[in-house]
């Protein structure tokens, strides 16, 4: 039996949550939280909040997206910015409102925490030399072309260093323990 495109991201995206939630659930408040990916609302939720929502110790409330990839091939985030261009259907970037965004490799067992907000600041906003053009449009647009699929999804390959050095995050190596209960970073 053939393995669909849509059954290996989904393969993908349930390894990535195995070796996550660990530090979801040391960062959540005695350990809960919530998925938003079924139910009548999860379609609204998915792409206000994101994938999961907690409390943190303090009571926060803190959302997040979580974008995971098999491997890091090309040393680039994916940063999507049409989830179906035919359609006009803008991507992620624009539409998830998540306070925070996990990228995360599975073959690297690494994860990049960002405050989503700022992402987009830096994407979108941030005074690049030729006003407020944002830095996302300094990067060529590519098809998602590793998986097959019926939507023509379009992002911005951004090499990792770049946006590392440039926007404020916290990078996990989720094979060593974590010493910092801070959230999100």
């Amino acid at each position: 039996m053939k393995v669909t495109s849509f059954e290996k991201c989904c393969k993908v995206e349930q390894q990535a949550w195995s070796a996550l939630l660990p530090l979801l659930k040391e960062k959540a408040f005695d350990g809960r939280f919530v998925f938003t990916d079924k139910g009548r609302l999860s379609k609204l939720l998915q792409k206000i909040v994101g994938d999961a929502i907690f409390n943190d110790r303090k009571g926060t409330v803190w959302s997040i997206e979580v974008k995971a990839e098999k491997e890091n091939k090309h040393g680039n985030f994916f940063l999507e910015t049409w989830s179906n261009r035919k359609r006009y259907t803008p991507g992620w970037m624009f539409n998830c409102d998540a306070d925070m965004l996990w990228y995360f490799f599975l073959d690297e067992m690494r994860l990049f925490a960002f405050y989503l907000p700022e992402l987009k600041w830096w994407a979108f906003a941030k005074e690049n030399g030729r006003g407020l053009a944002g830095r996302i449009w300094d990067f060529p647009a590519k098809r998602q072309s590793k998986y097959e699929q019926m939507n023509d999804t379009w992002g911005r390959c951004v090499p990792i260093a770049v946006i590392v050095e440039e926007v404020r995050h916290k990078a996990y190596d989720l094979t060593q323990p974590e010493d910092d209960d801070t959230v999100p970073f």
